[in-house]
């Protein structure tokens, strides 16, 4: 592992932390594409991990992390969380959620403290208020840790220090990736997530009906997961008669089970909201097509338009010739595909996340750092 550049040369920062490094991370929930991120970082021997949150026990006996989960109280939209401050003080840093939402949270920045505060999360929103105190927040802590690189610009110009901002991306672990280049067995387009309206599956179905009579007999739809579209998305099929042309799964969260679909997907189609079943797809070698708006988090600055998938403005007329242009041409498909699996492997993998991390951490925890702090 290489060193970070900000600890001095004569190791005060191991002479400082004798003992493993207790760090607290301070969530809403512990979702569960994040346990494997904890469980690596927690076999640093040099760190001590604990996850404080309000949700559901998640983790195993085998776990290296701990868990302490407390209570949640939401009133007026602002939400706090019972004894993050008096646990926090027991660590030497403190990763919290960077949400302006949790005044709990808030606090840690606000008031003084004796532990390393980084905040972690997407960055600025589309509200110019919470953006000014976002802003306010990050001058008062010790680092960022931004999901994506592209809001790293707003926070430099608002006068926070560029060497306190890290990009930890917020992917997902897949433990065998793959990439299938057999034209052959790209028989299908893939959706994959809850059947919301969000996602607007619906515009989907309809550009894939327009078509569907245009590609090869063999190509299908197949919709996986399950939610409160589910007989609406029936009723449409039926509707457009593509009862023969696409196929309800039903919900899938196994990835050997999702790999099958994977390896005959020509891309993953995501309308309207496309996550982390982005860098799922591109660690399967498929490329994503999705709305240019859609809500992502974030993620979807990992989409380049052309290079690992297909972004569009919005219209099903244009979705439609996307679906039409990679079904005759399944050899530019692969070749997007390719391209997003290099991406995934290359940049997008836990270990890549971990390493981000560790920079961060070591640069909170190094005594020139305090020098750099506004």
């Amino acid at each position: 592992m290489q060193r970070s550049p900000y600890l001095n040369k004569s190791d005060q920062f191991m002479s400082k932390y004798p003992q493993p490094i207790k760090i607290l991370f301070i969530h809403k929930l512990i979702f569960d594409y994040r346990l494997s991120f904890y469980e690596e970082l927690a076999k640093i021997p040099r760190y001590e991990i604990t996850v404080l949150h309000s949700g559901k026990p998640m983790r195993r006996e085998d776990s290296k992390f701990q868990e302490i989960i407390v209570f949640q109280k939401s009133f007026f939209g602002f939400l706090w969380q019972s004894r993050s401050r008096s646990l926090a003080c027991n660590h030497d840093v403190v990763v919290a959620l960077f949400d302006v939402h949790y005044l709990s949270t808030l606090l840690l920045a606000l008031l003084p403290r004796s532990f390393r505060l980084i905040f972690w999360g997407i960055g600025f929103g589309k509200s110019s208020s919470a953006n000014r105190l976002r802003t306010y927040l990050a001058l008062r802590a010790d680092a960022l840790a931004l999901y994506m690189p592209g809001n790293k610009n707003n926070f430099i110009r608002a006068g926070v220090n560029e060497n306190r901002i890290f990009c930890v991306r917020n992917t997902i672990h897949i433990e065998k990736p793959f990439c299938s280049t057999d034209a052959s067995q790209k028989i299908s387009f893939l959706f994959i997530g809850s059947l919301a309206p969000r996602k607007r599956i619906d515009e989907l179905v309809r550009a894939f009906a327009r078509v569907v009579e245009r590609c090869s007999s063999k190509i299908t739809l197949e919709i996986v997961g399950d939610g409160e579209m589910l007989n609406d998305l029936r009723l449409l099929v039926s509707e457009l008669k593509l009862n023969k042309r696409v196929r309800f799964i039903g919900k899938i969260t196994n990835e050997a089970a999702l790999a099958p679909f994977f390896k005959r997907a020509i891309a993953m189609v995501s309308p309207g909201q496309a996550g982390l079943s982005i860098l799922h797809s591109f660690a399967c070698g498929v490329p994503v097509v999705t709305n240019r708006h859609a809500i992502s988090g974030g993620v979807i600055e990992n989409v380049i338009d052309g290079k690992n998938g297909i972004l569009y403005e919005g219209s099903t007329d244009e979705l439609a010739a996307v679906l039409l242009r990679l079904a005759v041409d399944v050899e530019y498909a692969l070749t997007l595909g390719r391209n997003a699996f290099k991406y995934y492997t290359q940049s997008m993998t836990l270990k890549h996340s971990v390493s981000e991390f560790e920079r961060a951490i070591d640069f909170v925890c190094s005594f020139n750092q305090c020098q750099d702090r506004l």
